[in-house]
C-alpha cells in the first residue's frame, strides 16, 4: 500500500519493552550466569522478550486497517494463491536452513576456540561465541538502518513492475536502491573496519568485559566490516529474486554459501591458534558474503 513510515516504527515499541524487561531482571535478579540464574529470572526474560514481539504485532493491526486492508478468516485451501506460496516457501525454508546451519557450525567453532583459550597458561577469556554475536550485531547495524529501510521501499516497486514485465523498471530500481544505500554503508564499513577496536572498548570495556576482551570484540567486529557491502549487494540482489517470485536461486545461493562458509570456519579452527579463531570466522563470514553478491 506504499506506507512504510508506521510499520518501520513498530519494532522500536518491541525494543522499549524489552529493555524495560532487561531493566527489571537487574533490578530483581542478581545473576549474570546462565548457570546460576533462578527460575524466575528465566520466566521473566522469555516471557518479557515474547511480550515485545506480541505488542510490535498488534500495533501493526490498526495502522492496516487505516490503509484499508482488511482481513477475514477462510478456510478455502484450493486458491491459487495458497498453492503459489506453498512453492515459494519450501525453498525460502531451504535458504532459511542454510543460514541456520552456517550460524550453528561457527557457533561450534567459536566455543571449541573458547574451550581451548580456556586451558592455555596462562588462560585467555572473552575469545568465543560471545565475541562473535556482539560484533556480529554490530555489524548488521549499518545495514538494518539503511539497507532494511531501502529494501522496503524497493521491493513492492519492484514486484509491480516484475510483474508488468517492465523489467528495465526493475534493474533501475535495483540500481537505485544499491546506490542510495552504499552513499551510508560504503563510508560505514571503511569506518568502522578502522575504528572497531576503540569503538568497542567504548561500549563494552565495563560489566562483565574487561578491556583486552572489549579490544577482542572491536577487532572481530573490524574484520566483519570488511564484508559489509558484499552482505549489502547480496540482500539486495536477493530481493530482486522475490520480486520475480523466484525463491529457487536464493535458495540454491545459500547452499554455496553455507559450503564457502563452513570451509572457511573449519581452517579458522584448525589454522589459527585458539585467541585468533573468532576473527577467522569474521574473515570466513566475509569470503560468505562476497560469494553471495558474486
Amino acid at each position: 500500500r506504499g506506507r512504510f513510515g508506521p510499520n518501520m516504527w513498530t519494532p522500536v515499541i518491541n525494543n522499549v519493552v524489552v529493555i524495560f524487561v532487561a531493566l527489571l531482571y537487574m533490578a530483581t535478579s542478581h545473576s549474570t550466569s546462565a548457570d546460576t540464574v533462578s527460575g524466575f529470572g528465566v520466566n521473566l526474560l522469555g516471557i518479557g522478550t515474547t511480550l515485545g514481539i506480541v505488542i510490535q504485532s498488534i500495533c501493526l493491526f490498526p495502522i492496516m486497517w487505516r490503509a484499508g486492508f482488511s482481513m477475514r478468516l477462510t478456510f478455502d485451501f484450493r486458491r491459487a494463491e495458497i498453492g503459489e506460496i506453498g512453492r515459494m516457501s519450501g525453498w525460502m525454508f531451504g535458504y532459511v536452513v542454510t543460514q541456520w546451519l552456517g550460524n550453528l557450525v561457527a557457533q561450534r567453532v567459536a566455543n571449541s576456540a573458547a574451550n581451548s583459550a580456556a586451558h592455555l597458561n596462562p588462560p585467555v577469556t572473552g575469545v568465543g561465541f560471545s565475541a562473535w554475536s556482539y560484533a556480529y550485531q554490530l555489524f548488521q547495524l549499518p545495514y538494518a538502518i539503511v539497507g532494511i529501510s531501502v529494501i522496503s521501499a524497493l521491493l513492492p516497486r519492484m514486484s509491480g513492475h516484475a510483474t508488468d514485465r517492465r523489467y528495465s523498471l526493475v534493474r533501475d530500481d535495483f540500481s537505485k536502491g544499491v546506490r542510495l544505500a552504499s552513499v551510508i554503508v560504503v563510508p560505514a564499513a571503511v569506518f568502522l573496519a578502522v575504528l572497531g577496536p576503540p569503538l568497542c572498548m567504548l561500549l563494552f570495556a565495563w560489566g562483565s568485559e574487561s578491556v583486552p576482551e572489549a579490544r577482542y570484540i572491536g577487532q572481530v567486529f573490524g574484520v566483519f566490516s570488511l564484508g559489509l557491502v558484499a552482505f549489502m549487494l547480496t540482500q539486495l540482489q536477493l530481493r530482486v529474486f522475490y520480486s520475480f517470485r523466484e525463491n529457487r536461486t536464493p535458495a540454491i545461493i545459500g547452499m554455496v554459501m553455507l559450503i564457502v562458509g563452513v570451509i572457511g570456519d573449519l581452517v579458522a579452527l584448525y589454522a589459527l591458534p585458539a585467541t585468533h579463531t573468532v576473527i577467522g570466522l569474521a574473515v570466513a563470514y566475509d569470503l560468505v558474503t562476497l560469494t553471495g553478491a558474486i
